[in-house]
C-alpha cells in the first residue's frame, strides 16, 4: 500500500510538469508567433489599381496559397490585368490596418468574406465605377458578394450566422488555447492532489524534490491550513470569473435598460463610485447604480447620525434620499450589477462580506477580533444580506461575517457560496424577509469540517 501511494505521488509532479510544458509551448508560440497578411496589388485597365488584402494567417504557407488563389482568380476574370505585387507581410502599415478595419477610408473599397479590396486611381470617378462594377458582377453570388462602399463612409464587417467548423479549428488549437489549457490542467492537478493534506510536511514529502520545495514551494505554505486556503482561493476565484462572465452576458440587456432608465428619469451621474475596502489593505473603487438623490451625502440629510451603527451604515428604503426608480433597483438588487466589473478587474468576489468605507472600518475596531471579517475577499452579496442587514445588530453581523471568513479559510467555500446565492435569488424573486440568524449560523457551520 505504501509503495502504491508513493507511486501515485510520484506521478503527480510528472503530470503537473507535463501540463506546465504544454503551457510553456503555447506561451512560446504565442509570444514569438507571426501573422501573415495576404496582399496582392493588381494594375487594371484605365489607370485603376486594385489592392487585395486579407485577414492575417498564422502560417506562411497558408498565406502564400491565399495570394496564389487571388492571383489565379484575377487572371481568370481579367486576362489584361497585371499583377504588380504578391506578398505576405507580417506587419501592416497604418493605412492597411485601417483598410482592414471598419473605419471609413478615403478610397472606394469592397468588403469580402475574409478581407477587403481597395480601388485606387487618380480619377475618383473611375475608382468608384470599378468598385460598383465589382459589386454588380458578384451580385449573383450572395455568399461572395463584393459589397462596395463609397469613400469616407462606414464599412461594417460582413457577418455570418453559421460559423463553419473549419474556421473553429485554428482557434481550438491556437497557442493561447494551449497556454490556457496547460495552466488550467496544471492548477487542477496541483489543487486536486495537494488539497487533502493539512500540513506542509505531508504535502512536501513525495511531491517535490527537496531543492524545489525548500527554495520555491515551501514559502507558499506555512501553517496547518494554508494548503486548504490555497485550494479555496483558487476554486473561489475560478468560480467568480466563470459565473461573472456568464452573468455579464445574460444580464447585459438588464444593465443597458437600467442605465437608460436612470438617465431618462434621474439624469447624470448614473453611477455612484466610492472607495471601499474588500480587505484590510485592499481599497477598491466600487461602482453601483445611483439610487439616491445627488446631494444624499450632504449634511442636511444627516444619514450618518441617523443610520450609522458601529461601522455599519444601513439606510432603509423608506428614507427620503432614495429616488422612486432607485427603490425599485434596490429591491431587485439591480443596483449591484456594475460591481460585476469589480469582480473581474479588482479581485472582488460574487459572495463575501460587503466592502466598507475606511471610516466604517475604523469604527469596527471597537469589537474584539474585528479584523477576521476581512480574512476573505469582499463580495457583492453575503450572509448578512441573506438574513437582512436591518435585522441584525452590529455584533451579530460581525459574528456572521467572521464565520464566513472562517469557512473561506477552513471549509467548503463553494458550497457556502452556492447557498448564499440561492437564498439571495429567492429573496429577490419572492421578496421574503430572509432567513433567521440561527439558520444562517447553522448553514455556515455545515460548511465547516466536522470535528
Amino acid at each position: 500500500m505504501t509503495r502504491s501511494l508513493i507511486q501515485k505521488r510520484g506521478i503527480t509532479p510528472i503530470a503537473i510538469g507535463g501540463s506546465l510544458l504544454i503551457a510553456a509551448i503555447g506561451a512560446a508560440q504565442f509570444f514569438s508567433g507571426r501573422v501573415y497578411y495576404p496582399h496582392v496589388v493588381v494594375e487594371a485597365v484605365e489607370n485603376v489599381r486594385l489592392e487585395f488584402l486579407q485577414e492575417g494567417l498564422a502560417n506562411g504557407a497558408d498565406c502564400n496559397a491565399a495570394t496564389a488563389a487571388i492571383v489565379d482568380a484575377v487572371r481568370a476574370s481579367c486576362p489584361t490585368c497585371r499583377v504588380a505585387a504578391q506578398q505576405c507581410p507580417v506587419r501592416l502599415e497604418p493605412r492597411y490596418e485601417k483598410l482592414l478595419s471598419d473605419e471609413p477610408v478615403a478610397t472606394p473599397s469592397s468588403r469580402l468574406p475574409h478581407g477587403v479590396v481597395a480601388y485606387v486611381s487618380d480619377d475618383e470617378g473611375l475608382a468608384l465605377a470599378a468598385c460598383s462594377e465589382s459589386e454588380r458582377l458578384t451580385g449573383a453570388n450572395p455568399g461572395f458578394r463584393a459589397i462596395c462602399h463609397q469613400p469616407n463612409t462606414p464599412r461594417p464587417m460582413p457577418g455570418s450566422s453559421h460559423p463553419q467548423l473549419a474556421d473553429m479549428w485554428p482557434m481550438i488549437f491556437s497557442p493561447p488555447a494551449f497556454l490556457l489549457i496547460g495552466l488550467a490542467l496544471a492548477g487542477f492537478l496541483f489543487v486536486r492532489f495537494a488539497a487533502p493534506h493539512a500540513r506542509w510536511g505531508a504535502l512536501a514529502h513525495g511531491y517535490f524534490p527537496s531543492r524545489l520545495r525548500t527554495g520555491l514551494v515551501k514559502p507558499l505554505f506555512v501553517g496547518s491550513n494554508d494548503v486548504l486556503r490555497f485550494r479555496n482561493r483558487i476554486l473561489k476565484r475560478s468560480f467568480d470569473i466563470l459565473v461573472t462572465a456568464i452573468l455579464l452576458f445574460i444580464l447585459a440587456p438588464v444593465f443597458l435598460c437600467a442605465t437608460a432608465l436612470l438617465l431618462l428619469t434621474q439624469g447624470r451621474p448614473i453611477f455612484y463610485i466610492s472607495t471601499r475596502y474588500i480587505g484590510l489593505n485592499r481599497p477598491v473603487r466600487v461602482i453601483k447604480f445611483r439610487t439616491m438623490v445627488r446631494d444624499a451625502c450632504s449634511p442636511k440629510y444627516e444619514l450618518k447620525e441617523r443610520f450609522m451603527r458601529d461601522g455599519y451604515l444601513d439606510i432603509p428604503l423608506t428614507c427620503e434620499v432614495y429616488t422612486p426608480i432607485g427603490r425599485i433597483l434596490e429591491r431587485l438588487q439591480i443596483v449591484e450589477l456594475p460591481q460585476l466589473l469589480n469582480v473581474v478587474i479588482d479581485g472582488m468576489s460574487l459572495v463575501g462580506n460587503r466592502p466598507l468605507p475606511k471610516e466604517n472600518v475604523e469604527l469596527l475596531a471597537k469589537f474584539p477580533a474585528w479584523e477576521k471579517r476581512f480574512a476573505s475577499p469582499g463580495g457583492i452579496t453575503g450572509i448578512s444580506q441573506v438574513v437582512g442587514k436591518l435585522n441584525l445588530t452590529p455584533a451579530q453581523r460581525l459574528r456572521l461575517e467572521s464565520l464566513y471568513s472562517k469557512v473561506y479559510q477552513e471549509g467548503n467555500v463553494i458550497r457556502c457560496d452556492f447557498l448564499i446565492i440561492w437564498h439571495t435569488t429567492a429573496g429577490v424573486l419572492f421578496q421574503n424577509e430572509g432567513i433567521s440568524l440561527d439558520r444562517a449560523e447553522g448553514l455556515r457551520q455545515s460548511c465547516l469540517p466536522k470535528k
